[in-house]
Parts: C-alpha cells; sequence; structure tokens
C-alpha cells in the first residue's frame, strides 16, 4: 500500500487554525503517527495548551484551565523524577 504523502502547508494551516495533531490526521486521513512525525521533521512543536476550540470545552465541563495545568506540571516532574 503507498503511503499517503501529507501537504506540509495544510498540514501547517490546521495547526494554526487551533486543531491539535490528532483532529489534523483525522482530517487529513492518516494517523496520528504520522503527523507528528511530519510536525517534527518541519521542527513545529505542538503544545499541549488550552486551544481556543478546547477553551470552550473546558468551560462547558466546568473545568479550571489553570488547576489542570498545574496537575499536568507535577505530573511531568514526578514522571522526569521516577525516570532518573
Amino acid at each position: 500500500m503507498a503511503k499517503k504523502k501529507i501537504n506540509d502547508d495544510t498540514l501547517l494551516q490546521l495547526i494554526r487554525d487551533g486543531n491539535s495533531p490528532a483532529e489534523a490526521a483525522r482530517r487529513l486521513g492518516v494517523g496520528r503517527a504520522a503527523v507528528s512525525e511530519r510536525l517534527k521533521a518541519l521542527k513545529i512543536g505542538v503544545t499541549k495548551g488550552v486551544t481556543p476550540r478546547g477553551a470552550a470545552k473546558l468551560v462547558d465541563r466546568g473545568m479550571d484551565a489553570m488547576a489542570q495545568t498545574g496537575t499536568w506540571r507535577r505530573r511531568r516532574t514526578l514522571d522526569a523524577r521516577t525516570a532518573a
């Protein structure tokens, strides 16, 4: 089976528009790993922050984004300590 090519311009526009890499992969009809590899090759970092699109979901669910950020930081710190 032939590999499906990812159009870099389309991928970058999807990311700029606030889509997550997973959403971009779904829209492009490719796997998440393919999008992640392409973004890495393009030296494009995507943070796991709250995008405008994701903010509405947080508000609807009554989530506190700042509290969640603190939780993620604590987990990352704990993971780094246990890996060392």
